[in-house]
């Protein structure tokens, strides 16, 4: 049973829609590019752990995309497994190229295209999350249970090697994705630890989901970017461009002649996600570009209305 599900990432949101809002000429253009093609793997690499995990034997629980505060910092679990005798925590990395884990120097080594990239010891980080965790659990839950980790490599294509004194107990703990299942089943098999009732595991993961905080990327401080950066108005879904006009109850592209009754609603998330989850009908106004208030009322009553103060200080909840 899934009690958390996996959902895109609002940072990828956040990346994909500043694409759109942004001038193409805009200098920071390409950093956010190369920003999207960072983030973009990782988050495809946890996705395609889902076929997998659909032929889990029951009875489990499943957490995906977990962040937790610990009274000092925020830790992050890709996905995380409730069994009645463990919990175990996965750590996916989706690297594309040769791969080589050296297990002395604490670093694992990708090869492509003849370039040599170090990342950060992906069990170190496993093992650290797995001490939080613990503490966590205990502190939040006085709940005590063996918690293992595995770190699951996404890529199919990658291949490989682990070298060093401790290359046998990193191989152990660093499984393909296709393997997973396998060493899942292996693990509820040699983990021993008194079983806790299905009831006790749903309460704390349960307690797990409502502790979750949303990470928040603030893009205006990692780009240096202000909302006057931004295109203002709703875009074309055909040409792309920023000429749509609300006319006879609908809206006309001038530069292409592309009708819709509904774009708005794509334009409202847009500020959403870059701007504000909530908008007064005077924000509506000037981003939709349109001057009555009373359309704007028309066109916003399908998000909920939230009161704050007078009424000419109301917003709405953009989601």
């Amino acid at each position: 049973m899934i009690v958390k599900q996996r959902r895109r990432s609002s940072k990828l949101k956040v990346l994909y829609y500043l694409l759109e809002a942004l001038p193409e000429s805009h200098p920071v253009v390409e950093q956010v590019k190369e920003e999207v093609l960072f983030s973009a793997p990782g988050e495809r690499g946890e996705e395609s752990l889902d076929f997998h995990l659909d032929y889990l034997d029951p009875p489990f629980l499943i957490l995906h995309n977990l962040r937790l505060f610990d009274g000092l910092h925020y830790f992050q679990i890709d996905t995380l497994l409730m069994f009645p005798q463990f919990i175990l925590l996965l750590e996916v990395k989706n690297i594309s190229g040769e791969l080589t884990y050296d297990t002395d120097h604490h670093q694992l080594i990708r090869t492509k295209d003849g370039d040599r990239v170090s990342f950060p010891d992906s069990i170190e980080q496993v093992d650290r999350q797995q001490i939080l965790l613990k503490k966590w659990l205990r502190k939040n839950c006085a709940f005590s249970l063996p918690v293992e980790s595995l770190v699951v490599l996404a890529s199919a294509k990658s291949p490989v090697e682990i070298t060093g004194d401790n290359r046998k107990e990193a191989g152990e703990r660093m499984v393909r994705r296709h393997s997973l299942l396998s060493r899942v089943k292996q693990l509820r098999n040699t983990v021993i630890g008194e079983e806790k009732s299905m009831e006790e595991l749903s309460k704390v993961a349960h307690r797990l989901k409502s502790a979750h905080e949303p990470y928040v990327f603030n893009y205006r401080e990692r780009f240096k970017l202000s909302y006057e950066d931004l295109h203002l108005g709703v875009r074309c879904p055909d040409c792309h461009r920023y000429r749509m006009k609300w006319q006879q109850a609908k809206w006309l592209c001038r530069f292409c002649g592309e009708q819709s009754k509904d774009v708005h609603h794509y334009a409202l998330e847009r500020f959403s996600y870059l701007v504000s989850e909530t908008i007064s009908n005077r924000e509506a106004r000037e981003f939709l570009g349109i001057e009555s208030r009373y359309i704007v009322k028309r066109l916003l009553k399908h998000y909920p209305l939230v009161e704050k103060g007078a009424k000419k200080g109301a917003r709405y909840q953009l989601r």
